[in-house]
């Protein structure tokens, strides 16, 4: 008791920074996902949301690192990311 503990402030853009630049995805020769760039900056929950086969499902499975973009960046808090640093549950 009566002991001071100092914290060092916290950047909250960095908690929550996910950064996508041109990325793009070919399946099958199709082009699924082309040149896509967005960044979730602010903490808070996000959907993801568009008509059937406009690309949800390849999103989310190249950010959990199934399938490789063939161009573009993916970065989580600036790192590049790698398989399993992401989490994808999906439902029926």
């Amino acid at each position: 008791l009566g002991q001071t503990h100092r914290f060092a402030p916290i950047n909250l853009k960095n908690l929550m920074s996910l950064t996508i630049k041109n990325l793009t995805v070919v399946l099958d020769g199709h082009e699924i996902l082309r040149g896509l760039s967005t960044e979730f900056g602010q903490p808070g929950v996000y959907g993801v949301v568009g008509l059937n086969g406009s690309g949800k499902t390849t999103l989310l499975r190249t950010l959990h690192g199934e399938w490789k973009p063939v161009s573009g960046e993916m970065h989580w808090q600036g790192n590049p990311i790698g398989r399993g640093q992401v989490a994808f549950l999906e439902t029926e």
